[in-house]
């Protein structure tokens, strides 16, 4: 099975913070990894069976000028990390808006997800949130913003899921990216 990595990130340096992490838990996981720029993105990529949308640093915001119209043509799972989710949620219609959260915060979950408890901490680092896109539904909120929203639907007699978190479990809660990981 096979994960690809969209990295979001303009600065090579970020990479090391946002995508090398992820990168790691893939790895750990036993599934055949590969990263690629959403800059230099090509159509066999999009072959994975799951991909990652991965963070960037607080004032990179060039991945919004992109579009990704290939994602509403993927059939595979999909996890959006901060500004990935930024990017779901806009291509499915949401709208962004200014919201900053930098540190630890406390979310809610709504309902179950992976091995997460009710209620636990998250390292956050955005200064842009979202209301909820068409289609999909609030997992886990928290104080101020939507934390986490998803999508499941059957696709070829299996349940697809796409999921936004604007935190970073790569920071804290790889449980929640090990547990996406799992689904394949």
């Amino acid at each position: 099975m096979s994960v690809l990595i969209v990295n979001l990130c303009k600065e090579k340096m970020h990479e090391l913070e946002f995508v090398q992490p992820v990168f790691e838990l893939v790895q750990k996981a036993k599934k055949d990894v590969a990263v690629r720029s959403v800059f230099r993105l090509k159509k066999s990529d999009l072959e994975a069976d799951q991909i990652i949308l991965c963070g960037t640093s607080l004032a990179d915001f060039d991945y919004l000028k992109h579009h990704f119209p290939w994602l509403l043509q993927y059939r595979g799972d999909v996890l959006g990390i901060c500004a990935g989710a930024q990017v779901l949620a806009k291509l499915y219609g949401a709208r962004l808006y200014p919201s900053q959260e930098i540190g630890k915060i406390s979310v809610q979950l709504q309902e179950d997800l992976f091995f997460l408890p009710k209620e636990f901490f998250v390292y956050s680092l955005h200064t842009l949130a979202f209301n909820c896109p068409a289609g999909f539904h609030v997992v886990g909120t928290s104080s101020s913003a939507i934390q986490i929203f998803k999508k499941e639907e059957e696709i070829d007699g299996r349940k697809r899921m796409i999921l936004g978190t604007l935190f970073h479990p790569e920071v804290l809660n790889k449980e929640l990216i090990e547990g996406f990981l799992e689904r394949i």
